[in-house]
């Protein structure tokens, strides 16, 4: 079960039957990655380098047979002169927003026809402002870890049923002995981490999430509220915990505050003005 692209949310196979649903006591839990009805999943994938045609894709229902069969529209192929090439789906684009309700995976085929990727299934559902249901939303401005994020590639993941948790406290002191051998506090930081807790993380997403503390770009979203935080230098952290035997609960946390206070401070300039009533 190899990943061709690490790092990419939705991961790609050389064969169909490496996908999540094909693997020993996972069949019961019937789960595919969430993609909320009308937007899009953006992709990308190594490929050999200098076709003689066109790469093309399809779109293939639950049970592996074909759905769609799609041009080379929307497709953006790159190479580099290491003799690396890629191929680019940006999203935003009507091949994935109008997909009804179901669950579905992409095939890549090469100028001969010859499969070269097979998607991780997804489901396509009505997320909307569903309760406790987040969207997270990264790029970076330069090609980092072999993904190509210079053409303004986005990542977009959803994460449903998570939950906040109780914030963690991290507190950093120091200490120094003054003249009478008595220990002083001189410096202390107190740091409050928000922490989010999802279930179903999946063990492909291992490629991706760590990567997430090298991103620039980094949002997540309460879709029910629209409420947003920007992820990006706050000494983002993730883990996980056992779930069952397909999945584990993703953790993530971030700074949310800190303060600072140091020893032997003085006092501030003050101007008293008199309450003077009007």
């Amino acid at each position: 079960m190899e990943i061709l692209n690490p790092g990419n949310m939705l991961p790609f196979y050389e064969s169909r039957f490496s996908q999540m649903k094909f693997r020993a006591g996972c069949k019961e839990f019937n789960w595919a990655i969430p993609l909320d009805q009308g937007q899009s999943f953006a992709f990308q994938i190594p490929v050999d380098v200098a076709p003689i045609g066109d790469y093309t894709w399809q779109l293939l229902d639950s049970e592996g047979e074909l759905h769609t069969s799609l041009l080379q529209s929307y497709l953006l192929y790159s190479e580099h002169s290491d003799g690396r090439a890629w191929i680019t789906y940006e999203g935003g684009n009507p091949p994935i927003q109008n997909l009804d309700c179901g669950v579905y995976s992409i095939v890549i085929r090469n100028d001969r026809g010859s499969a070269v990727g097979y998607s991780e299934e997804f489901r396509v559902m009505n997320i909307g402002q569903r309760e406790n249901a987040y969207k997270l939303t990264f790029s970076n401005d330069t090609d980092v870890d072999g993904i190509i994020y210079q053409g303004g590639y986005v990542q977009k993941l959803w994460l449903l049923d998570a939950i906040f948790d109780t914030p963690e406290v991290v507190e950093a002191t120091e200490n120094a002995t003054d003249g009478d051998a008595i220990e002083v506090l001189t410096f202390q930081s107190v740091q409050t981490r928000s922490v989010l807790r999802f279930p179903y993380f999946p063990d492909y997403w291992h490629s991706v999430f760590p990567r997430l503390r090298m991103i620039d770009n980094l949002v997540i979203t309460k879709l029910e509220t629209n409420q947003a935080f920007d992820l990006a230098d706050t000494g983002l952290a993730f883990a996980t915990e056992e779930q069952d035997v397909c999945f584990k609960k993703g953790i993530l946390s971030w700074i949310a505050s800190t303060q600072v206070m140091v020893g032997c401070e003085t006092n501030m300039d003050l101007v008293y003005l008199d309450n003077v009533a009007l």
